[in-house]
């Protein structure tokens, strides 16, 4: 008599979703040119650490994020927010419709010539 599968101890293959507030190290990385393996190393990680804190699913520890930034020569708290020309948060607030979107945009948009 072939078993059958216990429904309650099956689970759904699904795709691992953030499980801690992922800051904004891989946009900095790549906007600075650099490699993640690069950093991982200078900063005392491996490769799949960075990797895991990068996606959310690894919680950052503070000396590290500290040793990021220093690495990248950015601000600590600018790995918070996204590097300069990456609209890409800006353009998914919540709520928003494409108006609204578009209204914000013209504004950083305003602000980037007014500092230039």
């Amino acid at each position: 008599m072939a078993k059958t599968a216990n429904p309650k101890r099956t689970k759904k293959a699904t795709a691992a979703r953030p499980k801690f507030r992922p800051a904004y190290i891989g946009a900095w990385i790549e906007h600075l040119g650099r490699k993640q393996v690069e950093i991982a190393e200078k900063v005392g990680m491996s490769e799949s650490q960075l990797s895991l804190v990068i996606n959310g699913q690894r919680k950052y520890i503070q000396d590290k994020l500290e040793a990021i930034a220093d690495e990248l020569g950015v601000e600590r708290g600018m790995l918070f927010y996204p590097p300069p020309g990456d609209e890409t948060d800006w353009l998914s607030l919540e709520g928003l419709g494409e108006v609204e979107r578009s209204a914000v945009r013209n504004v950083v948009r305003g602000f980037r010539n007014r500092s230039n």
